[in-house]
């Protein structure tokens, strides 16, 4: 029986295999470890400055495959030091792909 390493796997492909595989590699490690934390801050900072109030971000998910983006835990201080949860909503976009309409009272609407 012969032995193959998972290196000589790799140098064996082709070398168009061998760069599209470090591409989607790439793809997902920038997607799901470097851009979450990039997000969480702008996301933060931002929201702080245009809403004038103080906010808080739990985590922002991204599943750079599925093309999906979740914004969990997100509370915005009131004037009166209340606190304003948005804990119900766990994505900007439902998994059918629909986006919701914001009420005027709001409540999402499909």
């Amino acid at each position: 029986m012969l032995h193959i390493s998972a290196r000589q796997t790799f140098e064996r492909a082709p070398r168009g295999i061998r760069i599209s595989r470090l591409i989607v590699f790439r793809y997902g490690l920038i997607g799901s470890l470097v851009l979450p934390p990039v997000l969480h801050h702008l996301l933060t900072t931002r929201l702080a400055k245009h809403l004038c109030r103080p906010t808080t971000i739990e985590q922002v998910p991204i599943n750079p495959f599925s093309l999906s983006l979740s914004v969990r835990g997100l509370k915005v201080n009131e004037l009166d030091s209340s606190i304003l949860t948005l804990e119900p909503w766990h994505s900007i976009l439902p998994k059918d792909g629909e986006a919701y309409a914001i009420s005027e009272a709001g409540f999402p609407e499909r």
